[in-house]
């Protein structure tokens, strides 16, 4: 198995996180993921919630998401190295839950997060997270391609990975988002 068939590093839980309320609040499965990547990087990435990291008999696995994700970035020439991924959610929801409350109760938390972190950019994947960071009415439709701001950091909004999977005319969207994000970090940093 070569090390792009294997899940990103897990970034550590800090002390003192309530596991079963982070697990609870979306009726999340056994595994809570704080983050994944690499904790050094400069770009990151906010998505709703962690993908599978193991098959059914409990062999280590990157999910066709995740995949996806990892074609855009080599597409945009981001290493992997240079990614971190935020979790709105920490933990993969297995039934319905109350998206208003998870929202409310999990959005300071990842605020908090990318704070703490050493990302200078992010990217914010999907409905979901917009919806959670800008209101219910938030859309990438609407708000792609136009810089947004997270607490004190520059946020542009693209597509879900799952999104562009499944639609193939989003993944170049995708890509072109990473690209331009990526050139902005590049030349400068956030301010340009």
């Amino acid at each position: 198995m070569c090390s792009s068939d294997l899940p990103w590093p897990e970034l550590p839980v800090p002390a003192g996180m309530d596991v079963e309320a982070l697990r609870q609040v979306v009726s999340g499965g056994p595994r809570l993921i704080w983050g994944e990547g690499f904790s050094g990087a400069r770009l990151g990435l906010i998505m709703d919630n962690p993908g599978l990291r193991e098959n059914r008999e409990g062999v280590p696995f990157v999910c066709p998401t995740r995949q996806t994700l990892r074609h855009a970035l080599r597409q945009a020439g981001v290493a992997e190295r240079d990614v971190q991924v935020f979790f709105l959610y920490k933990a993969r929801p297995r039934r319905a839950y109350d998206r208003e409350a998870a929202n409310s109760f999990c959005l300071p938390i990842l605020a908090r997060q990318v704070r703490l972190s050493s990302a200078e950019l992010l990217l914010g994947l999907g409905d979901t997270v917009l919806r959670a960071i800008f209101g219910p009415g938030a859309a990438v439709r609407d708000l792609r391609g136009r810089w947004q701001a997270f607490g004190d950091l520059p946020l542009l909004p693209s597509y879900h990975p799952l999104a562009a999977r499944r639609r193939p005319n989003l993944q170049p969207l995708l890509v072109q988002d990473i690209a331009v994000a990526w050139a902005r970090l590049r030349q400068g940093g956030p301010e340009t």
